[in-house]
């Protein structure tokens, strides 16, 4: 969030409307990227017109599939929160609570529903986890093929 004022300042200039994709990441600043001390940041970029989406909470970056595709779980690690670094285990109803969690907090933020899309941390997933995703109502958006900033 260190650029986000200046990203919403060139959106701006440029007439751009883009969607956000947002985790609770740790800021230098205040209590995390969907913290209350950023609230006016994406308040105002709700009433720009942009859009909003998910990035999972915890930036929780997928790492293996467990389970079976009947009783999906997988291997996760989250850069973000209290239990970030560690190696754990969600079952696909939690890793559809981390995508929804996000996006119930952007609502709460900005007032306007966030598309039910997600864009998964690090561009990592499977099969098993879009399906998963799909069951629960997110549509994947991938990072393009030449990087993170498309």
């Amino acid at each position: 969030m260190e650029i986000a004022p200046l990203v919403a300042e060139v959106l701006k200039r440029q007439q751009v409307r883009v969607s956000f994709f947002a985790a609770n990441e740790r800021t230098k600043q205040g209590d995390g990227s969907l913290g209350d001390h950023w609230a006016p940041w994406w308040r105002a970029r709700a009433a720009e017109g942009h859009e909003f989406a998910s990035h999972t909470w915890s930036h929780v970056g997928w790492r293996a599939d467990l389970g079976s595709a009947q009783d999906p779980a997988f291997r996760v690690r989250p850069s973000a929160g209290p239990r970030a670094g560690q190696s754990l285990v969600l079952s696909a109803a939690e890793y559809c609570a981390e995508i929804a969690r996000a996006a119930d907090r952007l609502q709460a933020l900005t007032g306007r529903a966030p598309l039910p899309l997600f864009r998964a941390p690090g561009g990592k997933t499977s099969p098993r986890l879009l399906a998963s995703a799909r069951a629960c109502g997110y549509t994947h958006v991938g990072w393009s093929p030449t990087g993170f900033l498309g």
